[in-house]
């Protein structure tokens, strides 16, 4: 109950998030739509998740990486308030774990903060050794993904994204003979939807 309250919250806080400070327009097909996946990601949240605020950060994140998706759609940068948004929802869900948990929010911080981490610093050591193939805003995104999601999770989105967007390039170059040019955000949002299904966290 506390995930599907949560994930509600915090997909309406997104979209008000987006119309006023962004200027997009959302039309009720593209609520409808992450609605519908984040009732279904509440469901296996709910099933994997070992803590109740897990569920809240899985649907956050979702809800997160559905925004940069639709954005990045639009061929538009990504807005700071965006990540500063995502950073002020992390930092609250640690208050709440550290009044419900107690013993266990120092364990389940660790894990998260090792996961921004992480998410940062492999798509910084690859951007080294591939003239910068990651973005700015990638590099936030994947650095917000491992604060939410922690190392693990932030890993296997990571590859199953990578997995899809090479099948997709593949594809399209097989079809049209030609490089497309495709953004890694919609994909990354498929890979973190596969890996909510399969992971326990």
């Amino acid at each position: 109950m506390l995930s599907v309250v949560g994930g509600a919250a915090v997909c309406a806080a997104d979209f008000l998030c987006m119309k006023k400070f962004c200027n997009y327009r959302i039309n009720n097909q593209i609520i409808i739509t992450v609605l519908f996946i984040s009732v279904i990601a509440s469901f296996f949240s709910i099933i994997h998740s070992s803590f109740p605020t897990n569920a809240v950060k899985m649907i956050g994140l979702l809800a997160f990486l559905s925004s940069a998706a639709f954005i990045s759609s639009k061929n538009r940068h990504m807005p700071e308030i965006l990540f500063i948004s995502a950073i002020v929802f992390r930092i609250i869900i640690a208050v709440i774990d550290a009044v419900l948990l107690k013993t266990q929010c120092a364990e389940i911080l660790i894990r998260d903060i090792l996961g921004g981490i992480f998410g940062s610093g492999i798509v910084i050591l690859i951007n080294k050794f591939s003239d910068n193939y990651f973005s700015k805003e990638e590099v936030k995104i994947f650095t917000v993904m491992g604060l939410l999601s922690g190392y693990v999770c932030t890993y296997s989105s990571m590859i199953i994204a990578l997995i899809v967007l090479f099948v997709i390039k593949m594809y399209m170059l097989y079809r049209q003979k030609k490089t497309i040019n495709i953004r890694l955000e919609p994909v990354l949002l498929c890979g973190y939807v596969v890996s909510m299904i399969i992971y326990k966290g």
